[in-house]
């Protein structure tokens, strides 16, 4: 652990950089000039008078009742000299300040600890040692605590101060932190409740800094010249240089911004270690402070901090001794860890180091004692095991009382499913008597219940994959990889054709961040170790009292959920997002894509075994950090950092797998002698930098070894660069290390090793090399085509070359884009007249340009226009490229989102294709284009049916266009998770589309809702890709069975998608008040207001109209309202007027038919009308919302009766049973949820005062509901 930086959590030193240095020197010659004699001469004992009298001023005293000395401690000394005897008792709370406790026992006081709660000292505790004691006085830190970071509540700073005047005794309160109140509200000091009663310390050592020992005490002035006689028999007179110094920094108003700037620096390091804290110690309990230099941890039971600080070391991490701050013994798991001296990224990393050393020491839990179980539990048991386990975790750390309400309520929504009359206004009636906080305790039960049977069906869904694994062994499992190669040689497809196929094979897997997951990831981390422990009880060789532990911890994790904060208390930033995407790609990605590349040589080793599969066949790229369209958050800087996060991931990964493969490869030149090459590269090293000399020494007749270790050791370096830096300025670089430098040593080492080591350890690091690069996954950029106009137009009337390119039509655009590319490039400045609000479109192009020098163009994927209307669009992407030097390789992909755009993209494709610029623009991209899709707005702007058939039919005739035109086509899939947003099973998915499209190149979003149920768990991640590579396969060969479509078939869909299309439009564009109904019946306004992602709901600020508004918060709130409007409206209505015959027809015969009935049928059986009811009764105009919402029920009704009659199902979803029975079990637990989200919006929106502290406690409630019904309904957006 040598190479680690040593990080300090030992004691609370501010940080250098707070430290006024300017003003402080400009005080100090204000200082000497208008009192240099008087400071530099003895004065008297209480210290400074200017600096008294300003003091005296700020806390309404008198001058006489102030007494400065050099720091508060020799302060707090006078006194204890003043005031105490030996045998004397003291309180303080406990733990206190470890020095205090020392002053207090050279003093020989006889300290009493007052245990310390999270609102300040137990006043139970207290009133006992009164009745025992009688203190000479009671020493506190009431604000921002050292070492627990607590705050004394208001009602107890007033029983504090009664019981002194009661009793008779001084309160010596220490202040020192309460200027530094990041968040909240202060309370008043004891001082000021009680000056009488109490002396009040604090000192300038965390405002200006320590070193000019300014500390002071505030009391009566006959306790004050008490003090100063002693101070005076001490030093004769205090530091009167530093007093005048300090006197005139804060005369000159270096104070509050002082105080301002020091909040700015620390409060982000306070939310950097509670998430570090939440993210790596879940097992820990941490006070969470709204100020000041400390948090406190109790580590886990069992876990001792004396062992934590001896392992941590060797971690080099230094920790504070956690008993010394306890007065009467305990604090045995106690940790004070002070944040304000180290960056975020100092602290995450201290964070993680001090886990493991808690993991390191952490004893094995004791077993408890619950019932037998049968030893493989089944689906409903492990249901069933963990309801009870949460239902005694909330009896316990709640109250019985909750549990029997949650009881009561679940028992009148089954009953209400079950038809029973009066069930439905009983549960309605509950909800309605329900306190804000037991609404939200209530909320919180069945929100966590269905996390847990999220979890459960999870580790289920592994059992059963597994199980068929081994059933069919050695036959493949459905929709597996080796399925689809067994498949397609049995279809007698030849050796060249399957290489034809290989050879134009690319898959790529796009990360996005919106919506990300409406869980924080701290509640993520707790549920997989839930399910961690699932896999664990699955075990069948687990021994009696081994159970019993790992439901012992299940019992723990579930307490943990509970007892923490299911809601996010701010926004993700846009680099949090990238890091958990991040940290998917490496605990998952990195693990999972060799294996499917294993999967691939596998199978045509097996079937075609002279053919061999291509190289990065399947790979990732991402958005989150690049999609800056309507997200003023991503900014070149952003991106730039993002690129960097990129590239160290992938740097690290391969560090560490390299430096553990070195251990491996410990073959002696003498018995395995190296290549002549190997050999040769080891002596064009030299001579070794002296960071890495010493691996010779180490491994002098070690080559292979030696080898590895120096490209750890060279990874390490250029883990270093300061790539953000580097790609923000202008001056050259290069980069300092790439691919190559690591691939061909490696390649070297495998031929001279022998294949048992060269096929294994080593054959892993070079996939994963070859998977991630140095780059991790592709950086997409996105932008808004209409800001990207704005750019080029404001740099083209700059130049005045054209002073109205906004104003002009496509065609003209395109006239004047075409002439400027077939220009030279003009000499442009940095910011070539762009005003700010333009000025981060071109930045972001010269930032890809310094990629593209310095890095190359792996790091990068293609950049993505929203909302393209016309070929100009993507030829002004190409201009501004051409101009800032980075259009060569960089891929320009056109998104067509609209029903508009789809119909048109043909038209503009075989524009752009026709245009010898663009033409040589391809040339340069290998005659290769990327065309996006998407799903979202097309749904948003047509509806269901019309959405879904205009995407068919704009493939279709994209592929086409590009055929002609010569051009290789990856169409890119903008799918969402829900079915409104073309969510639904991908292997169905992409075998539902047209014949034609795909060819071996695939490109689709992973949404971030769908991320973590996709991912989180190894097998069903590896299940997930190889059912997407199975697709993509079976329809990229000429012996696909999917026909060309009849068309008797195509005409009526084009009827169909009219009809819906209309029967869309008239409710949802056409009904005056449809967007007021939506936004009284459903929670938009709360959902805008959710902590979820860093993207704001509408394209345009405070823009809740149809047209700006996200398709993603569109189908959430219909969702949560359990309308699920967008995913069927209009397909009834377009059903029932055609022929029911060819409905089945094709249903029974057409993929892309069959998956749009299926996947309507989900959203139907998720709908609820019953609960829809309840949020129509939201609406104020209830005569207009009537109306409205009959229309709405009667297009249900008819929309679940004309699509089981296409399917011929008796039920909805019988096609799929085990889908079917898991919405029909949750349905029940989902329905308490909606009735209580209904109720709180009711009571939120008769409130007179929105912002007040009543209707903050509704909105909790309601946000609770809403990541209620998500899990539920397994849905955001």
């Amino acid at each position: 652990m040598s190479e680690l930086a040593l990080i300090n959590f030992t004691r609370g030193v501010p940080a250098t950089e707070s430290f006024p240095l300017d003003e402080v020197i400009d005080a100090a010659r204000a200082a000497v000039d208008h009192h240099g004699k008087v400071i530099l001469q003895y004065g008297p004992s209480p210290g400074f008078a200017p600096l008294r009298e300003w003091l005296a001023h700020g806390h309404e005293v008198e001058p006489d009742q102030v007494l400065i000395g050099n720091g508060s401690l020799q302060v707090m000394e006078f006194l204890l000299w003043s005031q105490l005897q030996p045998g004397d008792v003291v309180f303080t709370e406990a733990p206190t300040y470890d020095r205090t406790l020392t002053l207090l026992r050279r003093h020989r006081a006889n300290v009493v600890g007052i245990p310390l709660q999270e609102d300040g000292p137990d006043l139970d505790a207290l009133e006992t040692a009164l009745q025992q004691h009688t203190p000479k006085f009671f020493y506190l830190i009431p604000d921002f605590q050292n070492p627990a970071g607590t705050t004394c509540s208001g009602p107890k700073r007033h029983r504090i101060v009664e019981l002194a005047q009661h009793y008779n005794f001084i309160l010596v309160e220490d202040a020192p932190y309460r200027q530094l109140r990041y968040r909240g509200f202060e309370e008043p000091s004891l001082f000021k409740l009680a000056p009488q009663q109490v002396l009040h310390m604090s000192s300038f050592s965390k405002l200006i800094g320590p070193g000019p020992r300014i500390g002071f005490m505030l009391g009566q002035a006959e306790t004050i010249a008490q003090l100063a006689k002693i101070a005076e028999d001490t030093y004769i007179t205090p530091n009167y240089l530093a007093q005048g110094i300090t006197y005139e920094w804060c005369r000159r108003g270096f104070l509050t911004p002082q105080i301002e700037k020091l909040k700015r620096l620390y409060s982000p390091r306070l939310d950097a270690c509670l998430s570090a804290i939440d993210e790596h110690l879940p097992g820990a309990l941490a006070i969470r402070p709204d100020g000041g230099f400390f948090i406190s941890l109790t580590l886990p039971a069992g876990v001792l901090t004396t062992e934590v600080r001896e392992r941590a070391k060797k971690f080099n991490l230094n920790l504070a001794d956690g008993l010394a701050f306890f007065p009467n013994g305990g604090g045995e798991r106690f940790l004070r860890l002070p944040f304000c001296a180290l960056t975020p990224d100092e602290i995450h990393e201290g964070i993680h180091r001090l886990a493991q050393a808690v993991e390191a020491v952490k004893p094995p839990p004791k077993p408890h004692a619950f019932n037998n179980w049968d030893k493989r539990l089944e689906l409903s048991d492990t249901v069933r095991l963990l309801g009870d386990l949460l239902g005694q975790v909330v009896s316990t750390e709640e109250s019985p009382q909750l549990f029997e309400t949650e009881e009561r309520i679940r028992a009148l929504a089954k009953a209400r499913r079950a038809g029973e009359g009066q069930a439905g206004g009983r549960l309605a009636a509950e909800v309605a008597t329900l306190m804000p906080n037991a609404a939200r305790g209530v909320a919180a039960a069945f929100t966590l219940y269905f996390d847990l049977i999220n979890v459960a069906e999870e580790d289920y869904r592994v059992q059963a994959l597994r199980q068929r694994q081994r059933e069919l062994h050695p036959n493949p499992v459905d929709e597996s990889i080796a399925d689809a190669i067994g498949q397609l040689k049995a279809r007698g497809l030849t050796r060249e054709q399957m290489a034809a196929v290989l050879n134009q094979l690319h898959i790529e897997l796009v990360l996005t961040a919106h919506p990300t997951e409406a869980k924080r990831r701290t509640i993520l981390s707790k549920l997989q170790r839930v399910g961690q422990g699932l896999r664990r009880l699955d075990a069948t060789d687990l021994l009696p009292h081994e159970r019993e532990e790992v439901l012992n911890a299940l019992r723990a994790e579930i307490t943990a959920l509970w007892l923490t904060d299911q809601a996010r208390t701010a926004k993700p930033g846009v680099t949090d997002e990238v890091r958990t995407g991040l940290y998917f790609i490496g605990e998952i990605f990195w693990e999972v894509l060799p294996r499917i590349y294993a999967d691939l040589d596998a199978a045509l080793a097996q079937h075609y075994p002279q053919l061999k599969s291509p190289a990065r066949w399947l790979s990732l790229a991402s958005w989150i950090g690049g999609d800056r369209d309507g997200n003023p958050n991503v900014t070149a800087e952003i991106t730039a950092e993002t690129l960097r996060l990129h590239r160290g991931l992938a740097i690290e990964q391969h560090r560490k797998a390299l430096h553990d493969v070195s251990r491996r490869f410990s073959l002696s030149a003498r018995r395995s002698p190296p290549p002549p090459k190997l050999k040769a590269w080891l002596e064009a090293r030299h001579p070794l930098p002296q960071h890495v000399a010493f691996l010779e020494r180490r491994y002098a007749d070690e080559p292979y070894r030696l080898t590895l270790s120096l490209l750890s050791a060279d990874l390490e370096q250029a883990s270093q660069e300061q790539m953000t830096a580097r790609l923000l300025e202008n001056t050259p670089h290069t980069a300092r290390i790439s691919l190559s430098d690591l691939a061909q040593p490696i390649e070297l080492i495998a031929s001279g090793t022998p294949p048992a080591l060269s096929q294994y350890p080593l054959h892993l690091v070079q996939q994963q090399l070859e998977i991630f690069g140095l780059h991790t996954a592709h950086l997409d950029i996105r932008e808004d085509s209409t800001r990207l106009t704005a750019t080029l137009g404001e740099i083209l009337r700059a130049l005045n070359l054209d002073t109205t390119f906004e104003q002009s039509d496509d065609l003209s655009r395109s006239r004047t884009l075409l002439r400027l590319l077939a220009q030279p490039a003009p000499q442009l400045a940095e910011n070539p007249g762009i005003t700010p609000d333009t000025s981060e479109t071109w930045a972001t192009f010269r930032l890809l340009s310094r990629v593209q020098h310095i890095y190359g163009h792996e790091l990068l994927g293609p950049f993505i226009i929203s909302m393209t209307h016309g070929a100009a669009d993507v030829l002004t992407v190409l201009l501004m490229a051409r101009w800032t030097g980075c259009a060569d390789g960089l891929h320009i992909a056109p998104l067509f989102e609209t029903l508009d755009d789809l119909s048109n993209a043909p038209r503009i494709l075989a524009d752009l294709f026709s245009q010898e610029a663009y033409r040589l623009h391809l040339a340069r991209c290998n005659g290769e284009q990327t065309i996006m899709i998407g799903y979202s707005d097309s749904n948003k702007d047509g509806g269901y049916l019309a959405a879904n058939w205009a995407l068919y039919r704009a493939q279709e005739n994209i592929a086409r266009v590009c055929r002609e035109s010569g051009v290789k086509l990856t169409l890119f899939h903008g799918r969402g998770g829900s079915v409104a947003r073309g969510g639904g099973p991908a292997n169905r998915a992409i075998r539902a589309q047209p014949p034609g499209t795909i060819n071996g190149r695939f490109r689709m979003t992973e949404q971030g809702e769908t991320i973590a149920s996709r991912y989180a768990n190894p097998d069903l991640a590896h299940r997930h890709l190889e059912q997407v590579v199975n697709a993509v396969l079976l329809s990229s060969t000429p012996l696909d069975p999917a026909a060309a479509i009849p068309s008797a078939w195509r005409e009526a869909l084009n009827r169909l998608a009219r009809d819906a299309w209309r029967a869309y439009h008239a409710l949802v564009y056409d009904t005056p008040a449809f967007l007021d109904y939506w936004h009284a019946v459903t929670p938009i306004d709360e959902i805008s207001r959710l902590r979820i992602g860093s993207r704001p709901t509408t394209r345009r600020n405070n823009a809740l109209k149809l047209e700006y508004v996200r398709a993603i918060p569109w189908v959430f709130s219909w969702m949560q309202s359990r309308f699920n409007l967008p995913g069927w409206y209009g397909l009834g209505a377009a059903l029932s007027e055609h022929s029911a015959t060819l409905n089945r027809e094709m249903y029974e015969q057409w993929p892309f038919f069959r998956a749009l009935l299926d996947n309507a049928e989900m959203s139907l059986l998720k709908a609820d009308m019953g609960i829809a009811t309840l949020y129509s009764q939201l609406a104020p105009d209830q005569a207009c919302a009537q109306q409205i919402f009959d229309r709405v029920r009667a297009e249900y009704d008819r929309t679940v009766a004309t699509v089981l009659t296409a399917t011929q199902h008796a039920n909805l979803m019988d096609s799929d049973p085990i889908i079917q029975r898991s919405i029909q079990l949750r349905n029940p637990y989902v329905d308490p949820l909606n009735y209580i989200q209904v109720d709180m919006l009711r009571r939120l929106r008769a409130l007179p005062d929105q912002d007040g502290g009543e209707a903050e406690a509704l909105r909790e409630v309601i946000v609770m509901t809403v990541n209620g019904i998500a899990s539920g309904l397994r849905n955001t957006g």
